[in-house]
């Protein structure tokens, strides 16, 4: 019989070093120089688990586990698992170095098919999607919430239209409810998957209960909804509906942003103007009102009448 030696090439020293087996099995490079402890030039086939600095596993079911020799089974044996203790051991970084606006990417993919004869997607199929786990003091079976991508519309060659969807659990449930979409033409969906009006429908929210939109401004500052038909100077502002704090005053704008009624604290309204004495139109709680110009009716006669008639009605209820 000849004999067999293996050995292995450092290339930090370009040194050839021997390798053997010890009792346990274990394969052993000496080696004291810095430098990988074993190089392998073309294939490695390990018959059972392999094993290397006691990090980084792989078991005889061909799963890669960093930092565990102890494969998790729920919600599935994933072929790739990282467990650790900690922020940086239980985390995965990926970092790109170029001279370049494009950063790493995780790229998540989908086709129908198999891997040799790959077959377009259909309308609805899921592109990919990212779930977060937590143990629930039994197991790791159910999710808290939900990333998805899923495609929207027809797919064709250089056509992928797409949509996510965002979904958290409820407590006291074991699967998430959709909570937010935004579907393929850049509409926002809220509590809904159904848009609204076509000439309103960039933004739906919708509840089976009350529903509504909150807007949580500073204590001397201003909520604002603004109307543009532009992107600099008045169009960025054409109208307005803005609400401020320190005055308590609701106040509606049109024509550039000019201010033309507002609602105050005291819930007087001032049509054309900032003050009682400014306004063409004061309006106010006590029931009195205020007209800088005059008062006029189409048919002089129809609102005499209506005047008389009023008069007579609070003759009757005054008791005369």
């Amino acid at each position: 019989m000849t004999d067999v030696r293996l050995t292995a090439l450092n290339p930090v020293d370009s040194q050839v070093y021997p390798v053997a087996c010890n009792t346990s099995g274990e394969l052993l490079v000496a080696q004291d120089d810095p430098g990988p402890d074993l190089t392998v030039t073309g294939d490695l086939t390990v018959d059972g688990t392999a094993s290397f600095k006691n990090d980084v596993y792989i078991d005889s079911s061909g799963r890669l586990l960093v930092g565990t020799s102890s494969a998790q089974t729920l919600p599935t044996a994933s072929s790739l698992q990282v467990s650790g203790s900690d922020f940086a051991t239980s985390s995965i970084r990926q970092t790109r170095f170029e001279s370049g606006t494009s950063g790493p990417s995780i790229i998540l993919a989908h086709a129908r098919g198999t891997e040799g004869s790959n077959q377009p997607l259909g309308n609805n199929d899921e592109l990919g999607k990212i779930r977060f786990y937590g143990h629930d003091g039994v197991d790791f079976n159910n999710w808290g919430a939900e990333i998805k991508a899923e495609v929207d519309g027809t797919p064709g060659p250089n056509d992928m239209p797409g949509r996510l969807t965002f979904m958290t659990t409820t407590d006291g449930a074991s699967s998430p409810t959709e909570r937010m979409q935004i579907d393929s033409s850049g509409r926002l969906l809220l509590g809904t998957t159904t848009v609204g009006f076509n000439t309103a429908d960039n933004l739906t929210v919708a509840d089976s209960g009350d529903c509504g939109i909150t807007i949580r401004s500073g204590a001397s500052s201003s909520g604002s909804i603004y109307f543009a038909d532009g992107t600099t100077g008045s169009a960025e502002y054409e109208g307005f509906i803005d609400y401020q704090q320190t005055a308590g005053s609701l106040r509606f704008g049109t024509g550039g942003g000019q201010e033309r009624l507002r609602i105050t604290s005291s819930g007087n309204v001032f049509i054309g103007g900032t003050t009682a004495s400014s306004a063409d139109i004061a309006l106010n709680a006590n029931g009195t009102a205020t007209f800088l110009g005059d008062v006029t009716a189409p048919n002089i006669t129809s609102l005499m009448n209506t005047v008389a008639e009023l008069t007579n009605r609070i003759d009757i209820l005054e008791g005369n």
